[in-house]
């Protein structure tokens, strides 16, 4: 096996075998989880915005169409409903030490 295939098994078997939360154990698996989420960040960063960009300057023809579209603003109000509530509810209710304010 590879060194790092057994950095991820060994990661997935600590994350999915104990009742510590998840991401307290870790441990010392730093530098593997840096690694991944940055692999996951550039591409979330690349993929979505790269689509983006390229409908701005090839497709973009006004807000016209977008608010002539229903489901387009079903989707977009939905999605900033379920922002400003989970805002709002880690905001009251945070996961950590770290507060917002």
């Amino acid at each position: 096996m590879d060194v790092d295939e057994d950095r991820f098994h060994s990661f997935f078997s600590v994350a999915l075998s104990s009742s510590r939360p998840f991401f307290g154990q870790l441990g010392g698996e730093r530098g593997f989880e840096k690694k991944w989420l940055l692999v996951i960040s550039v591409f979330g960063f690349i993929a979505p915005n790269g689509l983006f960009i390229r409908w701005m300057v090839g497709k973009y023809r006004g807000l016209g169409p977008i608010w002539s579209d229903h489901l387009a603003l079903a989707f977009i109000a939905d999605a900033f409903i379920a922002m400003v509530l989970l805002a709002y509810w880690y905001a009251r209710h945070p996961i950590g030490q770290v507060r917002w304010y």
